[in-house]
């Protein structure tokens, strides 16, 4: 089951907050592009650093693909945790 956080202001103003976080581990990315390629919004290539770098964190709405990306990168450098 996915946790969600609940942000509330002012009535009627509110919204839902994924509880995902990811991180890269830049020790074993390879900067082959491929989640920078799939979500351009949340991943993208420093290609100084010779890794990929996290722009944001997904909304709820992003949150399948950014898990796809975690199961498909070839040297499992991208790190999700709820």
């Amino acid at each position: 089951m996915k946790r969600l956080l609940l942000r509330l202001g002012a009535a009627g103003n509110f919204h839902l907050e994924s509880a995902m976080k990811l991180s890269i581990d830049t020790d074993a990315c390879v900067s082959c592009g491929m989640c920078a390629e799939r979500l351009p919004a949340i991943f993208r290539i420093d290609h100084a650093a010779r890794s990929a770098v996290i722009v944001r964190q997904p909304q709820c709405t992003e949150q399948d693909d950014a898990l796809e990306a975690a199961e498909d990168c070839p040297v499992g450098a991208i790190i999700l945790r709820r």
